[in-house]
């Protein structure tokens, strides 16, 4: 029998049972546990963006942004900005090549069941 899926609804409304749990503090532990045991994808407009980023410092150091509970998940936002070099002139016999240092704007999402043995799943987005 399949469930009909809810509307997303805040965490506060969720935890109404006695149980508050401030969304700061729910971030950071689904971060934490991404950081144990998380399953970390990466998209990027920029080929090389792996090159330049470490995941797992991103996920450390992106600013908490959205927190939204919707059929049985816990969903949380994360955004931060990582840089990736591109070059601008290939190397010549006379001169060296030449780069610049492009910003992009990045988006973590973090879906958990809330689920002790689950693993959370990490999405991390590069985008200008």
């Amino acid at each position: 029998m399949e469930t009909e899926p809810t509307e997303p609804r805040r965490l506060e409304e969720v935890m109404n049972d006695g149980l508050s749990v401030p969304e700061e503090k729910m971030a950071e532990l689904t971060r934490q546990r991404a950081l144990m045991d998380g399953v970390v994808e990466v998209y990027s407009e920029r080929e090389h963006w792996s090159d330049y980023n470490d995941k797992w410092d991103v996920i450390k150091e992106a600013s908490f942004d959205e927190i939204e509970y919707a059929d049985g998940d816990l969903h949380v936002w994360f955004e931060t900005t990582t840089t990736v070099q591109e070059q601008t002139r290939k190397k010549t016999f006379n001169h060296p090549a030449e780069s610049k240092t492009v910003e992009l704007d990045t988006a973590v999402s973090m879906m958990w069941d809330l689920q002790a043995e689950s693993e959370v799943g990490v999405t991390i987005e590069a985008y200008k």
